[in-house]
């Protein structure tokens, strides 16, 4: 389900106060340059577990992830949705399938409340043609993500169920860190998603992490999940 405000927000400063939060596309460009990308752009704001987009439609421009979390999904061969890669702000997202020509391959899902932009295609090509600094972040970013989604698909089909779950859980770690004491993951997954982010049902994966739990490597609170043992939990994470 997807159910989402939408604000026109010309004239703010948006892409230069993200260019501050390390968005790495636009490391290096100019202020004016960047306004570029701010002229008629749109911000929309999703409620957690919202369609940001889904396979099969087109891109209509260039989304931005400026506050929130969002996953990515794929149909593997077997018809079964596995996530792929994860984003947190500030970064863009569906990017590549933006400039193939063709339709989004990917679902994407918020995992919190989010504020996205939408940056009108024309614009994003206009400063991809005119500043060599811009177009060499975006290629450096899509070998970023097209490697991560290579690295998830492979480790999924060659890896045992409780190193998977291990994998997806330092996954998460290495996206969205900890919290303040250290060893909480700062990110609320449904053990629905980290079953996705596993590949394997949720029986499986919930039969998995109560494994880790009474092996002492990690300890689950209520909906948070903690890492008490990290160097344990990188060694099954390696095991294949």
């Amino acid at each position: 389900m997807t159910s989402y405000e939408v604000n026109n927000c010309e004239g703010t400063s948006f892409c230069d106060s993200c260019q501050h939060s390390k968005n790495p596309c636009l490391s290096g460009v100019h202020t004016l340059d960047r306004s570029i990308l701010d002229s008629d752009r749109n911000v929309m704001n999703y409620k957690r577990g919202d369609l940001v987009f889904r396979e099969g439609t087109f891109p209509s421009g260039l989304f931005c992830l400026r506050e929130g979390k969002v996953m990515v999904t794929k149909k593997d061969q077997y018809n079964n949705e596995v996530v792929i890669n994860l984003h947190k702000d500030v970064s863009f997202i569906g990017i590549s399938d933006l400039f193939s020509g063709g339709p989004y391959t990917t679902d994407c899902y918020a995992l919190t409340d989010c504020q996205i932009c939408m940056i009108r295609k024309d614009h994003v090509n206009e400063l991809l043609d005119n500043n060599k600094t811009f177009s060499r972040n975006v290629l450096k970013e899509m070998a970023a993500h097209y490697h991560q989604s290579n690295k998830r698909m492979l480790n999924l089909t060659k890896k045992y169920m409780r190193a998977r779950v291990a994998d997806a859980l330092h996954f998460l770690m290495e996206t969205y860190g900890l919290q303040e004491d250290g060893k909480t993951l700062a990110v609320y997954f449904k053990r629905k998603h980290l079953a996705l982010l596993s590949n394997m049902n949720i029986s499986n994966a919930i039969r998995n992490l109560s494994s880790l739990q009474k092996d002492g490597i990690i300890k689950i609170i209520n909906k948070d999940i903690a890492i008490e043992d990290m160097d344990r939990l990188l060694a099954i994470k390696d095991q294949e």
